[in-house]
Formats: C-alpha cells, structure tokens, sequence
C-alpha cells in the first residue's frame, strides 16, 4: 500500500506509514497530523492449494490429474500471491525460478521422505507440487 501512496507524490514530499488495525467496534481516531489515505477491509485470502490438505487422506487424492485441473491449481497459485505474497517466501519471479530449479533436482528426497515412489515419469500432479513447492523451497 505504501508503494502505491508514494508513488502519487513528488520525489521532493517525505511519506510516512504507519499502519494501525482497528478492532470492531471500536473506531480509531486519528491525531491532529494524521490522516486516511487508504482504508480497505479485505477478504480472508484463499488458502494455498497443497497436495496433502489432510494427513489422512490418500497422498494423490486431490491433487490435479488432468491438463484442466493443473491450469485451475496455476490460477489458485495466482490469486493467492496477489491475494497473500506473505504467504510465500520466493515472492519475486527470481526466487521463484531458483526454488523451482532446486526443488526439482531435490525431488528425489522429498518422495523418499514422504514414503512415496519417486516418479519415472513427469505428470500433471507432479508439475503442480514442483510449482506449489517452489512458493517456499529454500
């Protein structure tokens, strides 16, 4: 939000922020020297997709299977990063890319640590948890 603010004023006009959170019901004032610029209540982002949602359920069960189903868990990746970057620590393309990159020469590991078979063979499932781990590999 910070970014957005400054952008709209001269290099030579010093911005502050301070951010503050009211809690419903009661309002906050401000100070003599303060005022609103932006005000928003947003919605609970949506939770990232996992493959695992539940530790009881079968490990592939509701993962993408399908061409279809990838391209939707692609968007859900989306809208979650515009909707929550906090979630994710590789927030930028970059760090992004490089926890990809690592995580996919880790696959191995990260099947034989979970008991699972470690795949011959590229699949859809497997290209949604290489591109939803990438959102934290370090």
């Amino acid at each position: 939000m910070e970014t957005y603010v400054v952008a709209d004023f001269p290099d030579d006009v010093v911005v502050s922020l301070s951010a503050v959170a009211a809690t419903p019901p009661e309002p906050r004032s401000l100070l003599a020297e303060e005022s609103w610029v932006y005000l928003r209540k947003e919605p609970a982002p949506p939770e990232p997709w996992h493959p695992h949602r539940s530790p009881t359920a079968p490990p592939l069960l509701d993962s993408p299977r399908t061409r279809g189903e990838l391209a939707t868990f692609i968007d859900e990746l989306a809208t979650t990063i515009m909707a929550a970057p906090d979630a994710w620590e590789n927030v930028t393309l970059p760090a992004y890319l490089r926890a990809l990159a690592a995580w996919t020469r880790d696959l191995d590991g990260f099947y034989l640590n979970h008991a699972e078979t470690v795949p011959e063979t590229p699949s859809w499932n497997l290209m949604a948890r290489m591109l939803h781990a990438a959102t934290g590999y370090e």
